[in-house]
């Protein structure tokens, strides 16, 4: 018998655990951060949400209601399940030809964002004022859009001026844009 087995059999209670510890705590450190990896890890697999679409409001202002309702009752309609799947939203994006003074960098950093997502191929569909579907028309980023301004949740929001909802020409979910457009002019849904 060595003479760390003997000495670790003579001892007792606190002592043992205080040997244990003495001796032991590196890998036991080890295999605590390699457990909580792990665990957390599988914990994200399982719970991960899959974005089904991803939507911008580009000079419009929507409430939280009306963007529940764009997008809860979307995942209604499509019968998927809230939990396992979600609609991403850019909000508040500002974009304009020449922004005043008083919101110019806003108006900027709105623009980077909203181009960089669209470049990243994280937008699909973008709901908008006149002057957005303009800019992003002449920009080339719209493949279609439709007035939805007679849409009645959006009609009766009280939006200055007509809405126009455009799918992005690089979106991955193009389908997915086109069951979209379809839920929104389907009689029963608002």
């Amino acid at each position: 018998m060595k003479k760390s087995d003997k000495t670790f059999k003579q001892l007792h209670g606190k002592a043992k655990l205080q040997y244990l510890w003495d001796y032991y705590k590196l890998p036991f450190v080890i295999i605590c951060i390699v457990l909580y990896i792990l665990v957390y890890n599988i914990h994200g697999q399982m719970t991960k949400k899959t974005t089904v679409l991803s939507i911008a409001f580009i000079n419009i202002t929507m409430s939280d209601s009306l963007s529940q309702h764009l997008t809860s009752d979307f995942l209604e309609f499509e019968h998927l399940s809230p939990k396992k799947n979600e609609i991403c939203t850019y909000d508040n994006l500002l974009i304009q030809e020449n922004p005043s003074s008083e919101n110019l960098e806003y108006a900027y950093a709105s623009s980077t964002r909203l181009l960089a997502a669209i470049d990243a191929k994280k937008i699909d569909l973008v709901f908008m004022n006149q002057e957005a579907l303009k800019q992003l028309d002449k920009k080339g980023y719209l493949s279609d859009s439709i007035n939805v301004s007679d849409v009645p949740i959006l009609k009766n929001a009280g939006f200055d001026g007509d809405i126009y909802v455009g799918i992005i020409e690089n979106s991955p979910h193009k389908s997915k844009c086109d069951d979209y457009l379809e839920f929104l002019h389907g009689d029963d849904v608002f």
